[in-house]
Formats: C-alpha cells, sequence, structure tokens
C-alpha cells in the first residue's frame, strides 16, 4: 500500500520513500518478498530502510548487491545493539 501511494504521488518527479523497521510484525516468510518489492522499487525511487533486523539488511543485500549498507551507533537504552540503515 505504500508503494502505491508513493507512486502515485510521484507522477511528476520520484519521491524518497523512508521506511523504518517496516518489517518487524511481517512473518519471517515473507521477507524475501518483501526485500524483492522494495529493491523493485528502488530502481525507480530513492527507497531508505532503517532496520534492526541483520536479517532483513541481509536479504535486501541479496535482493540489490548494489544497495549501500550503513551501520549506525547503536541507540538503544541498555542493548549496544546498532541500527542498520540499508540505502539503494
Amino acid at each position: 500500500m505504500r508503494f502505491a501511494l508513493a507512486e502515485s504521488f510521484s507522477k511528476t518527479a520520484p519521491l524518497p520513500l523512508l521506511l523504518d523497521d517496516i518489517t518487524v510484525n511481517a512473518d519471517a516468510d515473507r521477507l524475501p518478498r518483501l526485500a524483492q518489492m522494495i529493491a523493485t522499487v528502488a530502481e525507480t525511487h530513492q527507497v531508505l530502510v532503517f532496520s534492526c533486523q541483520d536479517r532483513m539488511v541481509e536479504l535486501l543485500q541479496q535482493a540489490d548487491p548494489l544497495a549501500r549498507v550503513i551501520t549506525l551507533p547503536g541507540h538503544a537504552a541498555g542493548t549496544g545493539t546498532a541500527r542498520m540503515g540499508a540505502v539503494s
């Protein structure tokens, strides 16, 4: 739905799409298909995906080997984990 809305609003120029942890509640078996869909949208739009899930970052890299991955300093209180940003 978000992709269709972005496509609708970008009739005159491609818009960037910012996705923040959209896979948190997604079924694990749907993640590869979602990663492929994001890679397809990234062919015509700038897509920034923020995810705390290493698996999603791996799937995005498989779907688009040219995607850039930026590791951000950890922000989660007490966890010390880094959030991953996949940029395509």
